[in-house]
């Protein structure tokens, strides 16, 4: 197992890069500059003629050069950018013009090696403050739906799978259905209709975590006041995710149970409970550790739709508003981290396979 997870993390460096290569692309092609963004050009209060279109090609020069953006994306290396100044050697002058900040994505690359993304477009802010301050708000929503949606979902895709065909099957089977087919910002909006004091009850706080008067609050107040607040954006996050989770749990039942070693399990005369939750469970987690394992960067990344509904400032919000303005930094760093975060959770699902089912080896037995 020592040899396979080597080799995983080796591969999660070229990956990585390929990763950043393409997504550095990708966000570069959408239209727009955010140097003309920033320098108000084609709104109300910019200048189009005469001297007042040279102050904004000079002001937008200057943010380009400010921002890096005056460089090429990537460069690209051949024989004819050599001349007698440089080394003679082919290798020598391939590292001279690898290690010249020449463009851009090298710029970015040798940032990142030091945990630095940037500053922001938008507000020239660190962009590690402002993820920093984001991902918390993120990752509690995330991990509090992600804990009731497994809660709900293995024990009920268990009891429908031992129940097959029942009424109660049926009717649960149809209810997660509906569930899931209903889209989040639908069922946002209709929750704080009905129950955020909307048309009907107003039970709920429909906007943001915290109340006006939070900071005077007791801490059992605060406490109370962002579980209040966090109620229906929670609920929006986990319908979903318990209805897809519980059908999963239990097809993956029903395909174990139907095994010859539960037959014989059952032959022996043990328990129906000890038949289901000993030996039938663990070998039928794994599709769920398979899901669990994209769930990881998931909770990162955020909702950016229930975030914009509940006026929440996540990490979804956040990469929203980056994309609009062409923010490069944040994009490129809500993507960086996404991507190490998706690697690392294929790692532990792979991990997590042979400690629910030890047949699951990571390389072939010596004869």
């Amino acid at each position: 197992m020592l040899n396979y997870i080597i080799r995983r993390i080796l591969l999660v460096f070229p990956t990585l890069f390929v990763i950043t290569v393409i997504s550095f692309a990708i966000s570069r092609l959408a239209p727009g500059d955010p140097a003309e963004l920033k320098a108000g050009v084609g709104s109300s209060q910019g200048l189009s003629t005469g001297q007042g279109r040279d102050l904004n090609e000079k002001m937008i020069e200057l943010i380009r050069k400010q921002w890096n953006l005056d460089k090429p994306l990537f460069y690209i290396t051949t024989i004819d950018d050599f001349n007698d100044d440089h080394p003679k050697s082919f290798f020598s002058r391939l590292m001279y013009r690898w290690n010249g900040t020449n463009n851009q994505y090298h710029i970015w690359t040798a940032n990142v090696f030091k945990l630095d993304f940037g500053k922001s477009f938008r507000d020239n802010q660190p962009v590690f403050d402002k993820i920093k301050e984001r991902v918390p708000i993120t990752l509690a929503l995330s991990l509090i739906s992600t804990l009731l949606a497994y809660l709900i979902a293995i024990p009920l895709g268990i009891y429908s799978a031992v129940n097959q065909h029942t009424l109660w099957d049926r009717i649960s089977t149809v209810t997660v259905f509906i569930f899931y087919s209903l889209p989040n910002f639908w069922i946002g909006t209709m929750l704080i209709i009905f129950f955020g004091g909307g048309d009907f009850f107003d039970w709920f706080p429909y906007a943001g975590l915290y109340s006006n008067n939070y900071e005077s609050l007791s801490t059992m107040g605060k406490f109370t006041d962002l579980i209040w607040h966090m109620i229906l954006p929670i609920t929006v996050y986990t319908y979903g995710s318990f209805a897809y989770l519980s059908r999963q749990m239990r097809v993956g039942m029903l395909e174990i149970i139907r095994q010859d070693y539960i037959r014989t399990a059952r032959a022996k005369g043990l328990t129906e409970n000890v038949v289901i939750y000993k030996h039938a469970l663990r070998n039928s987690l794994i599709p769920i550790i398979t899901i669990l394992a994209y769930i990881l960067p998931a909770m990162i990344s955020g909702s950016v739709i229930i975030e914009t509904i509940f006026t929440i400032p996540g990490m979804g919000s956040l990469a929203f508003e980056a994309i609009t303005s062409r923010d490069y930094p944040v994009v490129m760093a809500v993507f960086t981290i996404s991507a190490v975060l998706t690697l690392i959770g294929i790692l532990l699902a792979d991990l997590l396979y042979s400690v629910v089912d030890p047949r699951i080896t990571f390389g072939s037995k010596e004869s």
